[in-house]
This record gives C-alpha cells, structure tokens and sequence, in this order.
C-alpha cells in the first residue's frame, strides 16, 4: 500500500508538472521549443538558488528535519515502547500515547496560529522565537517520554511533548515563506518536506535498532537521542533568528 500510495503521488507530480503554469505574457505561442526548455531550466537552477543559497531557508529546513526525525520515530514506537515498559496493550498504549499527544498538539496549534497571526505583523521575527521556544522546551519532553516511571507521566510528557510539537508544526511552512520569494516557493517547499521525510525515514530505523540490541533501555536511549535532535534544531532556528532573517526576509505588499 506505500508503494501504491508513493506511486501515485509520484504520478501525480508529473501531471501537475504539465498542468500547473505560472500565467504568461500572451506571447507563449509563439515561443520555439529550445527557447522553452532554455527558460525553464533557468527557472529551475533560480529557484534551487533561492532554496540552497539562502541560509535562512537552510535553518528552517534543519529545524524543520528535528521535528520530523522525532515525530517519525515517536509514531513508530511510542505504543509498543510504553507497552512494554509498564506491561500494557498495545491497544491501551497506543490510545494513550496517541490521543493525548495529538489532542494537545490540536490545541497548540490552534492557538499558536492565532498568536501567530495576530503578532507576526508586528514583530517579524516572533515565528522564529515561537518555533525557538518551542524546540528548547520540546527536548525535556521527549527525554521524560523515555525515562518517566508511571504511566501517567509518560502519557503527560506525550501531551506536552505534542504542545511543542504543535507550536512548532504551525509555523514550519510559514518560516520558509518568510524567506524565499512566492515564484520560488513551491520547490522550495517540496525541497524542504522531501530533505525533512528522507533523514526523518532513519529515527525508526535507530530506534529499532536500539531496542533489538537493549530492550526497554535501548528505547530510552533512542527518545533521549529524540531530544538532542531537538535542541539542534533549536539551534539552527536560533540562528536565523539572531543572524540571517533581516537580511533573507521577503517583505510583500
């Protein structure tokens, strides 16, 4: 079913490739086919510029890369990593750490975008801070997800970790288009969630690789590694807050 799944979308992409035209100038009629195909690998190598050549966009795109190095491995594991640990269901596990974390991440990401919004005009760089924040506090989360000694505070730790998650999540996209100008942005953004999924792809892997070689040791080990990633990722957000944004934004009328 992945393969299908994947397989169709792939599909799909090529149509869009066709379908979907930046509107012209009246004149496309009459473009020859070498002026065309010139045209559009310049506007190809232009928008790779403007994603692989622009430091804020790079720093998003690494933050954006913790949060789904972790999240992929957390809906991996999580239900059989608390199951095995306190000797549950894997039903009654994955309700827990499932319900809980995505009710909170529903609820921060409701209410991050409205601060968002309401702020962002006023203070640019307040997406950046939020998503800083965010990651820094996130880190502790997914550490007490591993090492917590009750399933009550594990299932706490899962709802906290999914109020960062979610403040974050909220702002990820956006903090590209901070960056990158709107003729770019579409490869900029297929660039970023393909970089993000194929490195995200590997915290499973690891994960699962620690717990064959440990047991339930090997999964706290993994949930700690979670959350260094984290703190990196703050840091690359960090950074195009405090160095790069001025000079990257893209401010639209």
């Amino acid at each position: 079913m992945f393969f299908t799944f994947g397989g169709l979308g792939f599909l799909l992409g090529v149509a869009f490739v066709w379908a979907l035209r930046d509107g012209g100038n009246g004149h496309a009629g009459r473009v020859t086919v070498p002026s065309a195909v010139q045209s559009h690998n310049s506007a190809i190598s232009k928008s790779l510029r403007a994603y692989f050549c622009n430091p804020s966009a790079m720093l998003a795109t690494g933050g954006f890369v913790a949060t789904v190095f972790a999240n992929n491995a957390y809906l991996s594991w999580a239900p059989k990593f608390v199951a095995r640990k306190f000797d549950l269901s894997v039903g009654a596990a994955g309700n827990g750490t499932m319900l809980y974390h995505h009710l909170a991440a529903f609820a921060a990401i409701m209410l991050g975008a409205f601060a968002t919004d309401a702020l962002v005009k006023r203070w640019p760089r307040f997406r950046l801070g939020l998503q800083t924040v965010a990651l820094l506090l996130g880190a502790p989360t997914l550490v007490l997800i591993g090492f917590s000694s009750s399933v009550a505070a594990v299932f706490a730790s899962v709802a906290a970790y999914g109020v960062f998650r979610g403040l974050f999540e909220v702002n990820a996209h956006a903090s590209l288009f901070d960056v990158v100008p709107p003729e770019h942005r579409s490869t900029a953004e297929g660039l970023m969630t393909m970089i993000a999924f194929l490195l995200g792809s590997l915290s499973p892997l690891m994960i699962g690789a620690l717990s064959d070689k440990y047991g339930v040791r090997g999964f706290e080990i993994g949930f700690s590694i979670l959350g260094v990633g984290y703190l990196l990722g703050a840091a690359a957000i960090a950074a195009s807050f405090f160095f790069t944004f001025k000079r990257d934004r893209v401010v639209e009328e």
